[in-house]
């Protein structure tokens, strides 16, 4: 091959290789372009379903009655609760927007805000976006925020807000198994910061406040349809006391008991309305429809402290009824299991409860 022939095939050759570079860059930029527009396509789409979704979307707007106190209101209270629960099957385009006014709410306790911190919960995991305000009245408004309501809740601009207040807050999941001596180990925490807070150091009654935890919280409950199959314990830090608040939205103790025809029938003759059969569970006349052999055995150990000083203001609201121990004002505030969703229990403890003693031995320890 001469010379000329091998100097021209080179330059063939490279032009070639240029044409096929250019070729591949071409090409490439085809590519880009497809996708580019293909990406806006999609995005244009998701835009226009964002306004219509904002457009057709029409948020429910549920109105917290003026006294919001379960312990002092519980009819209207527990409505409102069963107003946001019936929000899970208001649905469009796969979510619910509900958005809680507080604004006209001048009285509130601990059960109600920790109850309404729960069921908000039990609705965003249900595909429901729950916004609210809070309340004009500056009590109010100083009181959630000292019961740590506002706590891992965001801003309007999206900004995550850390205010635990002068509160401690305990959720763990319980029942099918699931029961943990963790749960336990951080209750007993707790009590350490209320025996802080009240500046005492006699710790002979910790067993017992953790054997009334253990017997509230560590049995299998029926959960119902709720999603948030959640114990929570809740404890505010008051002047000289503790608030102590558990809650579970299951189908509460009236619908899980185990009441046989012949108890039945001797209810219905001795005209028992709900308030009175609560109460004889509490004495242990009736049992679980689990058939364990524990249930519902720790609820008249609970009582039984109540009765002994050393809890105090026990209250348990469940179901239709509200039962105050050592008070005037158990009844039956709604229809017949018809009530507030779940079980509620509150008591308190100050440092006269915690130095009662009364000689009889408190079964169960950690």
């Amino acid at each position: 091959m001469s010379y000329r022939k091998a100097h021209r095939l080179i330059l063939l050759n490279r032009q070639r290789s240029l044409e096929r570079s250019l070729h591949r860059r071409v090409e490439r930029r085809k590519r880009i372009k497809k996708f580019l527009y293909i990406e806006r396509l999609i995005n244009r789409r998701k835009n226009k379903s964002k306004k219509q979704i904002q457009e057709i979307v029409v948020p429910h707007k549920l109105k917290a009655p003026t006294d919001f106190r379960l312990t002092k209101n519980p009819k209207q209270s527990a409505d409102f609760f069963k107003k946001m629960l019936k929000m899970k099957k208001e649905r469009s385009y796969g979510y619910t927007e509900v958005r809680i006014d507080l604004s006209k709410v001048d009285y509130i306790d601990f059960p109600s805000a920790l109850m309404l911190n729960a069921v908000g919960e039990e609705l965003s995991v249900c595909n429901c976006l729950v916004k609210g305000n809070t309340s004009l009245n500056p009590d109010v408004h100083r009181y959630l925020k000292e019961s740590g309501f506002f706590n891992k809740k965001y801003t309007k601009e999206g900004k995550l807000i850390i205010a635990p207040g002068n509160s401690q807050i305990m959720e763990f999941t319980t029942g099918e198994g699931r029961w943990k001596n963790e749960y336990v180990y951080k209750f007993v925490d707790i009590l350490k910061r209320v025996y802080a807070h009240l500046a005492e150091s006699n710790t002979s009654n910790q067993d017992t406040y953790v054997s009334i935890f253990k017997e509230i919280c560590g049995n299998a409950i029926e959960w119902g349809d709720t999603k948030r199959r959640n114990w929570t314990i809740g404890v505010k830090f008051e002047k000289n006391k503790a608030i102590f608040v558990a809650l579970d939205l299951g189908q509460g103790i009236l619908k899980s008991l185990d009441r046989r025809l012949k108890l039945r029938l001797t209810d219905k003759f001795k005209n028992k309305n709900d308030a009175q059969i609560l109460e004889g569970v509490f004495d242990n006349y009736y049992g679980s429809k689990t058939k364990e052999p524990n249930r519902n055995q720790g609820l008249p150990f609970i009582k039984y402290c109540n009765t002994h000083s050393k809890i105090k203001h026990l209250c348990v609201i469940t179901n239709n009824v509200i039962l105050k121990f050592n008070e005037e004002g158990t009844n039956v505030f709604s229809k017949r299991n018809n009530g507030i969703i779940g079980t509620l229990y509150t008591w308190e403890i100050d440092k006269e409860s915690i130095n009662k003693h009364d000689g009889h031995d408190i079964h169960g320890s950690i």
